[in-house]
């Protein structure tokens, strides 16, 4: 049995309010009588809500056909992967799916799920074993609208989190610990109407998240990921469109602030940052890819490295010239071991890893995949790739002797 689902009473909820606050602007108050109950009565149905839902407990179902979208390696044998699948007890539903490595095999563990809505989760990172985060959206079947869905893990179960519901349309999209009570999301939100094309972050204290605020560039921005050095050293990243081409986005927190960090544009294709890891101050990657909009299959590898005073472009090598190319994630191990993880195409999706030993990137070969959208390292032996193979997940393995397939649930 599902839960009741608290994010349609929010929406519902956060719809009348902007609807009252645009007409209050008009100085239209014709209305008011009209919506003040209304509010009233669905504040009070939130509240009502929240308490049944803490109330009610959950039957471990799982989802099948599932896709994962992030992995998290805390150790050799603890490792989670998370994303969505079809409810196993209605089709037309996406349900929230949990992975997990215990040293030995994969399992799919329960979480919680909302009632008739859409889950996906997207990001995911962990302090400790039992304290693991997971973030995406959740959002009704056929609406463009979305709200942020938060999931921890704290040893025993999967339950939700509050986010700092911004807009009546936002998501989360990564996310990264510095420790229990530091804990950094990003996305992107919807203002003032129209698409959700600005970006958001959120931080967590220790005892709830809040929306912070952050620069905002001009044209259209998102933001995917983000990466820890410290606490006063984090970094979000994604992209944003000043005019018809879109460039790779970078924002620093220095502990106060975050700030707007200039990244060079591809001469002539559009380009974005999928993802960042950071092994020190001086040392950050990013990765994404370049594209031409007219031509989709002309796309390219991007791999980007901050060394401490500014973003500068390393070249890394494409499988062809019309191949789709293109790193969807990167981790790393060490300076001279670092993974780039995306697809290709050539004669159908292909996996593509490439492998960066201190000097230079360079393909390695991995079993095919129709998208990998995640990788996470536990040493140089130990190193975890995740993402979808059409109607189920698939997980790789590189073991420092080459990538293999693990069955996964």
């Amino acid at each position: 049995m599902k839960t009741f689902n608290p994010y349609s009473v929010a929406y519902f909820l956060a719809r009348i309010t902007r609807e009252v606050g645009e007409r209050w602007q008009e100085n239209d108050l014709r209305f008011l009588d009209r919506y003040f109950p209304v509010i009233i009565l669905t504040s009070l149905a939130s509240i009502a809500v929240a308490a049944s839902v803490a109330a009610q407990s959950e039957s471990p179902t799982v989802p099948v056909a599932i896709s994962l979208n992030s992995v998290t390696a805390i150790s050799a044998n603890d490792v989670w992967a998370v994303g969505n699948g079809t409810d196993s007890e209605d089709a037309d539903n996406t349900d929230p799916a949990f992975e997990h490595w215990d040293g030995n095999q994969w399992t799919l563990v329960p979480g919680e799920r909302t009632l008739e809505d859409q889950e996906i989760l997207a990001g995911s990172d962990a302090v400790g074993p039992d304290d693991v985060w997971a973030v995406g959206s959740v959002g009704q079947r056929f609406m463009d609208d979305r709200q942020i869905e938060i999931q921890h893990w704290d040893g025993n179960s999967w339950s939700f989190v509050p986010a700092d519901q911004v807009s009546i349309n936002n998501v989360l999209d990564g996310v990264a610990a510095v420790s229990s009570n530091d804990v950094w999301a990003v996305g992107s939100k919807e203002v003032g109407g129209g698409s959700r094309d600005h970006s958001l972050i959120e931080h967590w204290d220790g005892s709830r998240w809040s929306a912070v605020r952050i620069p905002d560039p001009p044209g259209a921005d998102f933001l995917h990921k983000v990466a820890v050095v410290s606490t006063n050293d984090v970094w979000a990243v994604g992209s944003y469109a000043p005019a018809l081409k879109s460039q790779p986005l970078a924002m620093h927190w220095d502990g106060t602030s975050w700030s707007f960090v200039p990244v060079p544009a591809h001469p002539t294709l559009s380009s974005t940052f999928t993802d960042v890891v950071a092994l020190a101050s001086n040392d950050v990657w990013a990765v994404g890819s370049a594209f031409d909009p007219t031509i989709p299959s002309r796309s390219l590898t991007v791999t980007m490295h901050w060394n401490g005073r500014a973003w500068k472009r390393v070249p890394s090598p494409n499988t062809g010239r019309f191949n789709d190319d293109g790193f969807a994630t990167v981790t790393a191990i060490a300076p001279n071991d670092i993974w780039a993880v995306g697809n290709y195409v050539d004669n159908g999706e292909k996996t593509l890893t490439e492998h960066w030993n201190g000097t230079a990137w360079s393909i390695i070969p991995a079993p095919p995949s129709f998208s990998m959208n995640d990788a996470a390292a536990v040493a140089s032996d130990d190193v975890w790739a995740v993402g979808w193979m059409i109607s189920s997940s698939i997980i790789q393995h590189w073991d420092d002797s080459g990538w293999s397939v693990v069955p996964s649930p």
